[in-house]
């Protein structure tokens, strides 16, 4: 297993090298910025939606850790 990491590792460097040394860095650079932004955007999102949902419960005056009936169970007791 080890062996196998250590070829993964230097098939790496290979294709680093064969890039540089084909000149095929400018056909990269548009999917590296499109994964990068990606990344953060996966990253970042959730933490959003949580500020929004806590903003928004908070200016309706639901606060978060209150023992309020959920709105599947209000339809249920409708139902």
């Amino acid at each position: 297993m080890v062996k196998e990491v250590f070829n993964g590792i230097q098939d790496y460097f290979t294709a680093y090298r064969l890039l540089n040394e084909l000149n095929l860095w400018k056909y990269f650079k548009i999917p590296i910025v499109i994964s990068f932004l990606l990344g953060i955007t996966v990253i970042l999102l959730p933490g959003v939606f949580r500020m929004i949902s806590v903003a928004s419960s908070q200016a309706l005056g639901d606060f978060p850790g209150e023992n309020k009936p959920s709105l599947l169970s209000v339809i249920l007791l409708v139902v």
